[in-house]
């Protein structure tokens, strides 16, 4: 546990009377003790969640995946859903709250050919990398296309979610949950959609790489898995990676 809690009671002499002042205090890991007065204090909660890791896969590329999505506190978690290329969340997904499109599709201010030819987001675009720091990125097509083809995908239910198991040689695993894409304020699909920080150069300049795994129609726990162009201000899920050094 990150966080300690207790409480002191402080007694004191006033007037020939003892009086007591209660407190709760929190140390910190780092030592530090933070104070509060009761009296301010209306409820305390503890809880549990899964520690934010990479997993090595034992992928040629020495690419490391996170066990948990952008914005998900356990590994069952959708997580944030981000338009590609913006580094927050928000509550509308539509060309005219994409950061990137001056509210018309037809006119891209970045990542555009004619403008500045950039086909892969730049770190300050990253939302991964903003948030994780330097050495972690939202995957590119190649890294997504390596998983593909070194690890076996089920579709399966993990903690009553449904998602796809990415299982490799040697044995070590990561779980994408079910998330689908946000159009508009409601999310639409019932497939693992994620983002790739690829654009979409075969295209047009309004999409961008992903990739979707979805159940199979034939056998049960087949999972399909296949790169999908997806328009840039659809809100879709971010899976970190980082490259082993």
């Amino acid at each position: 546990m990150k966080k300690i809690l207790f409480a002191l009671a402080v007694s004191f002499m006033i007037s020939g009377f003892i009086a007591a002042e209660t407190y709760m205090c929190v140390k910190q890991t780092d030592g530090s003790v933070v104070k509060y007065e009761v009296d301010s204090v209306t409820q305390v909660r503890l809880g549990t969640r899964e520690v934010f890791v990479y997993i090595d896969l034992g992928l040629p590329s020495g690419t490391l995946w996170a066990n948990r999505n952008l914005g998900a506190e356990n590994v069952n978690e959708v997580g944030g859903y981000y338009s590609w290329g913006e580094t927050s969340t928000k509550e509308y997904y539509e060309w005219n709250t994409y950061k990137w499109s001056d509210g018309d599709y037809r006119k891209m201010s970045k990542y555009c050919q004619g403008i500045d030819d950039k086909y892969v987001i730049e770190p300050d675009d990253d939302a991964v990398t903003v948030e994780r720091g330097a050495g972690c990125q939202i995957p590119t097509i190649e890294q997504w296309n390596e998983l593909k083809q070194y690890c076996e995908c089920t579709w399966m239910e993990y903690k009553g979610v449904y998602g796809c198991r990415f299982m490799a040689k040697n044995a070590s695993w990561i779980f994408l949950p079910v998330s689908g894409m946000k159009y508009m304020d409601h999310i639409s699909g019932e497939d693992c959609t994620y983002w790739s920080s690829s654009r979409n150069l075969s295209d047009s300049d309004n999409d961008a790489l992903g990739y979707m795994m979805s159940q199979h129609s034939y056998i049960e726990d087949e999972a399909n898995v296949s790169t999908i162009s997806v328009r840039r201000y659809y809100g879709c899920q971010i899976r970190p990676v980082k490259v082993k050094k």
